[in-house]
């Protein structure tokens, strides 16, 4: 039987990707995603947890940039929301209490970096670092984050229904074993584990799984990098009140920071007096029995939560960041042109950003 034939194969069924594939296929192009798990959005899909359905796996809340919001809200109809109500938490260990100060607080900002272990390598002359650090604060001043009022059920929604309305073909539950290309003909062979197909393009990101890449002349093995990067949801009785969204831990050796998820839960399904709250950790902490406790512990001395507040339910979860970076993407990309390209993902709303001037004559919800 003869193989089936695209011309563009998208490896990872993340938003960027989605929406990139959308584009390629309202030109005409005939497109498959490939997509390893058994569901689309990435980062962004939701989870079922504690009896609540659709619950952020984390906020990763959209940084910067100059172009993003206005597509995020023209063209995908997107209510957008900027995260003022952050803090920053440093620990004063020899009392063991913590300092709060407004995220965007240059003495806070100013402290945070200044206890930084980049910072304090003697790399630069301690005088020259002081200036770049003070120099990097007020460049960075009334740079808000922002994120979809809807949270990611919203951004899942959308993409899905894009693709629902596109030529798109997606195969889910499925890994890529092998990539070879035929230079002369610029054609690329693929093998999945569910069929054979061929393309003429493939379009990567910085989280698709790679096999070894052969073409006529040479072969590349792509080295995956693992980032641990865990995650604890926490089920809490609370009564205490708080207009706070997250909290940025500074120098917290197992937090780095705790996200409020209640409000993204459908409000019919919210209960009194309880929250949910996401952990991001440092990579070397681990599972273990008593480590729900000890955050429990941890966000009472800081004041997320009220003294009478008590642990319910946990889950953990084992995040890994993107395994390609941009310089393995480029690499490839360089050695494998025409046949192969990338998107850059890692910066969510810089990766709409590249991309938006492009995709505002096709894609509108």
């Amino acid at each position: 039987m003869k193989n089936k034939q695209y011309d563009i194969v998208f490896i990872g069924a993340g938003v960027i990707s989605i929406l990139e594939a959308v584009y390629q296929s309202k030109l005409g192009n005939s497109v498959l995603i490939v997509e390893k798990d058994d569901d689309v959005g990435g980062a962004w899909r939701p989870i079922d947890i504690f009896g609540f359905k659709n619950i952020e796996n984390a906020i990763h809340y959209f940084l910067h940039d100059d172009v993003a919001p206005n597509f995020m809200v023209k063209n995908l109809n997107w209510q957008l929301i900027q995260t003022k109500n952050k803090q920053r938490l440093l620990k004063i260990k020899f009392i063991d209490k913590y300092i709060k100060f407004p995220f965007h607080n240059r003495i806070g900002r100013f402290l945070s970096y200044l206890i930084d272990p980049v910072f304090r390598k003697k790399d630069k002359n301690i005088f020259v670092k002081t200036l770049d650090l003070i120099k990097k604060i007020y460049q960075e001043s009334g740079q808000t984050s922002y994120y979809i009022k809807g949270g990611a059920v919203e951004m899942i929604k959308t993409i899905k229904e894009l693709l629902k309305k596109s030529s798109v073909r997606i195969e889910l539950n499925t890994d890529i074993r092998s990539i070879e290309i035929n230079d002369i003909d610029k054609i690329i062979n693929l093998k999945s584990t569910k069929q054979s197909f061929t393309c003429s393009k493939l379009v990567l990101s910085h989280g698709s799984r790679l096999p070894k890449i052969k073409s006529n002349k040479k072969e590349y093995s792509p080295v995956e990098k693992f980032h641990p990067r865990p995650a604890v949801h926490l089920l809490v009785e609370d009564n205490m009140n708080t207009k706070i969204d997250q909290w940025i831990f500074s120098n917290n050796e197992i937090i780095k920071y705790v996200h409020d998820l209640t409000k993204f839960i459908d409000k019919k399904n919210r209960q009194p007096n309880t929250k949910v709250l996401v952990f991001a950790l440092h990579p070397h902490i681990q599972k273990s029995s008593d480590i729900y406790s000890i955050l429990h512990n941890e966000i009472l001395k800081a004041g997320i939560v009220g003294k009478k507040s008590s642990l319910k339910d946990f889950h953990w979860t084992d995040v890994f960041l993107p395994t390609l970076y941009d310089k393995d993407l480029d690499h490839i990309q360089h050695e494998f042109s025409p046949c192969i390209s990338f998107l850059k993902t890692e910066n969510f709303a810089r990766g709409i950003g590249y991309q938006a001037k492009k995709w505002s004559s096709k894609i509108k919800v």
